[in-house]
């Protein structure tokens, strides 16, 4: 088709082909007449040499015949003697006698001295006596002379014998005219065309060439012209006369005209055979490359449904070639099928994806919007402790187990995917009078039956978030979404389900807003550290304060620190965060440091910062830049961020340690480690968490709690902090039991830093235990040992 890259390959082929057989039939023709041309001017040269040679031949055997008879006129005595007696009447006659006889033009007689004497033409007496006076002085000798000379516009050819009686009396002068009959002669015998002119007066006198006239003598001289070619000879001896004898090159021309018409016309023959025989060929290849190229343009647009046909057409490459782009299309077709396939689905359980999900549950949707489909995206707990207890391939195992209880429970028009590494999601079509509520109960039944991986009896529970549709969206991406906030809700509330409620997506969107505010506010330093102090029992002091981060929104105003620590910790910030934290606790405590004020500062570590193995160095870069030293840094670890991956927390851990800092295990009790794993961990401070020491005073099962804790901690090397402090009853069982530090509301609220420094200068510690009736306290009994050993 027309503009088609096979109709433009079909042309340039074609286009090529022609140009070269144009070309080689066109150079060969140029060869051949640039060879007859120059053969013909070769022919030519020739020709008019062997012509000037057979011209000077007939000339002079033409003139020593007028010799001979020049002889014979002054060889008669009669002659003679009316010579020597200047007998004019006698000599008249006896010159018109032999002129007659011998068909003369021209017979003379002159003295010595070149004088007419008698002569049978009427020239003019005194030109005629110049020319032989001329030829006298310049070629006079004993045998006579013989030359070709001009004489009243015409051409002679000449003869002079001297007359002796006995002595020379006189020169006789005997000449023929060379005249057009002449020329005609001449032309027949050399088979050239003859012309004669008189040099010095650039006069044609003679010729046989067809209307040419004397103004062209200086063209004919200088062999010109594309007609004739011509050779020009100087004849006589000086007279001036020049013979030019000319060759057609027109009539040699012509007889090579045949020669090229027959080379023409088998050019042409060749031109239209080669046309002939390539036009079918070039399509031969084109058409196949076309159907190639469609083939090859389909496959492109991602068709792999139709092979190429090219009907044995093309040759063997050709069809070789097709038969590759065959290969190609099905490969590329099972790899694309694969990689969609891939794409679509879990490589481990071959689950479908979210992506996935996402199409199936749009179309479900689409094919019957009265459908009530329910949402549920699923978290499977403790996958990520099986995996650093048991092994990866345990936990892999245990994955695909869920997978394949799943499609048992939930066949077709149900669907179950794999939507994160933990998290799995399901499509569940209700039907009937069935609910949500029905639906979550029945999955949380189903996974009561432990899972048996390589011998173990494993339990994983579940948590779900449920949506549904219609009822919360009619969108895949939107109910999709909405099921991930109820999951994260329950995750947050530790519940085994929860159902999406209308209002949470603008919750949703504020936390978005809150976490790109967020890492714009750390760029912008527009976070604030409040410090709270902790008093030394001992030294009735404070002697360390724990950082805590505020943040004020400029819009929305002051964020809850739960609030927005939880959203650092969700997506990614919180190793950012607590380095901003640490950068400027660190600030501030050398700047009251280098004020005189002796007090450490304490900055909290989560589980992310352990998990990263740069931030010993990143402290290390840091106090170096501060002049800070680690002795007065505490870290503080919650028990949680301990339990994420006990090997790589120990590993950081230890790395503290060795650096100097002094580490401190918080919110101890709200976990689930034990003192025993606290020993074998290099902490220095135990923090018991304030849920235990708030209502210390009034509640009895916190007091045995708090009390057997210090105990046992400082059995094991370790101080004890008490945070939540806030009242003198809890102040003052703590100083009982030998708590070494108490934190508090008792004491100070968090404060900024300039309100900080204001505050220590006026406290003063005020123990409370001296100030209490220890006879009521049936609870507990302190000895001096043991405040001693606190």
């Amino acid at each position: 088709m027309p503009g088609s890259p096979k109709a433009k390959l079909y042309t340039r082929l074609l286009l090529l082909v022609l140009s070269l057989l144009v070309v080689s039939s066109g150079a060969t023709l140029i060869a051949v007449i640039t060879a007859t041309d120059n053969n013909i001017e070769r022919e030519a040269n020739a020709r008019l040499q062997v012509g000037s040679s057979v011209l000077e031949s007939m000339l002079d055997t033409q003139g020593k015949q007028l010799l001979e008879s020049a002889r014979v006129l002054t060889a008669d005595f009669g002659f003679k003697q009316a010579v020597a007696l200047r007998d004019k009447a006698t000599i008249e006659s006896v010159l018109q006698n032999h002129g007659a006889r011998i068909n003369a033009d021209l017979i003379s007689l002159f003295d010595l001295s070149g004088e007419l004497l008698a002569s049978t033409a009427s020239f003019e007496v005194s030109a005629h006596q110049e020319l032989i006076q001329k030829l006298l002085a310049d070629n006079a000798t004993p045998a006579g002379i013989q030359t070709t000379t001009t004489l009243g516009n015409k051409a002679y050819q000449l003869v002079m014998v001297q007359v002796r009686a006995p002595a020379p009396v006189a020169w006789a002068v005997i000449a023929y005219e060379i005249d057009r009959a002449f020329a005609q002669n001449l032309k027949q015998m050399t088979l050239l065309d003859v012309s004669f002119a008189q040099e010095n007066k650039h006069s044609l006198l003679v010729t046989t060439l067809p209307d040419v006239h004397s103004s062209q003598l200086q063209s004919l001289s200088n062999s010109g012209g594309s007609e004739y070619s011509h050779l020009p000879t100087v004849l006589g001896n000086g007279a001036g006369l020049t013979v030019v004898l000319s060759v057609s090159l027109a009539e040699e021309r012509a007889r090579f005209n045949t020669l090229k018409l027959q080379i023409l016309l088998i050019s042409g023959a060749i031109l239209v055979g080669c046309l002939i025989v390539m036009i079918p060929m070039l399509r031969g290849i084109t058409r196949p490359i076309g159907k190639l190229v469609d083939g090859a343009q389909r496959i492109a647009s991602g068709d792999y449904t139709a092979p190429i046909k090219l009907a044995h057409v093309g040759g063997f490459e050709i069809a070789q070639l097709a038969d590759s782009f065959n290969q190609m299309q099905s490969a590329v077709a099972s790899r694309e099928k694969k990689i969609v396939y891939q794409a679509h689905h879990d490589s481990l359980t071959g689950l479908p994806v979210r992506d996935k999900i996402a199409i199936e549950l749009q179309r479900l949707i689409d094919s019957n919007e009265s459908a009530r489909i329910a949402i549920v995206s699923i978290g499977v707990q403790r996958i990520k402790s099986i995996n650093n207890s048991l092994g990866f391939a345990v936990g892999d195992k245990l994955l695909c187990a869920c997978a394949d209880r799943w499609r048992q429970l939930f066949p077709a028009p149900h669907l179950i995917g794999r939507s994160t590494a933990s998290e799995f999601t399901l499509l569940y079509v209700l039907s009937g009078t069935e609910n949500l509520t029905e639906l979550a109960g029945a999955l949380h039944e189903a996974w009561l039956e432990p899972f048996e991986v390589n011998g173990f009896e494993i339990n994983v529970p579940l948590t779900l978030g449920l949506a549904q549709s219609p009822e919360h969206g009619d969108q895949a991406e939107e109910l999709l979404r909405r099921s991930d906030m109820a999951l994260n809700r329950a995750l947050e509330l530790r519940h085994q389900s929860e159902y999406y409620q209308q209002g949470e997506d603008q919750k949703h969107l504020k936390q978005i807003r809150l976490i790109n505010d967020l890492k714009q506010a750390m760029k912008a330093d527009q976070l604030t550290l409040y410090y709270q102090p902790k008093i030394n029992v001992a030294r009735q002091a404070v002697t360390e304060v724990e950082a805590l981060v505020r943040w004020v929104h400029p819009e929305l105003g002051f964020i809850p620190p739960d609030e927005f620590i939880g959203l650092a910790e969700q997506s990614g910030l919180m190793p950012a965060l607590s380095r901003w934290i640490l950068r400027r606790g660190i600030r501030d405590a050398s700047a009251w440091q280098q004020a005189g004020h002796d007090v450490s500062v304490a900055i909290n570590l989560s589980a992310y910062d352990l998990m990263h193995d740069d931030l010993p160095a990143f402290l290390d870069a840091l106090l170096k830049d501060s002049r800070y030293s680690s002795s007065r840094l505490i870290l503080e670890v919650t028990e949680s961020a301990m339990m994420e991956d006990p090997d790589k927390a120990l590993r950081v851990l230890n790395r503290f340690k060795a650096q100097g800092f002094t580490l401190a295990i918080d919110d101890y009790g709200t976990g689930y480690s034990s003192l025993g794993q606290m020993k074998q961990l290099p902490v220095d401070e135990l923090k018991i968490d304030m849920c235990f020491v708030r209502k210390l005073s009034t509640d009895s099962s916190d007091q045995v709690i708090v009390k057997s804790t210090i105990a046992m901690a400082h059995n094991i090397g370790l101080k004890v902090v008490a945070e939540g402090v806030e009242d003198r009853e809890a102040q003052a069982l703590l100083e009982q039991w030998g708590c070494d530090k108490l934190q508090g509301f008792y004491f100070s609220k968090p404060l900024p830093i300039d309100d900080f420094l204001q505050w220590m200068q006026q406290f003063e510690y005020q123990s409370a235990y001296q100030q209490v009736d220890t006879a009521n306290d049936n609870a507990c009994v302190d000895t001096s040992a043991q405040r001693h050993a606190s």
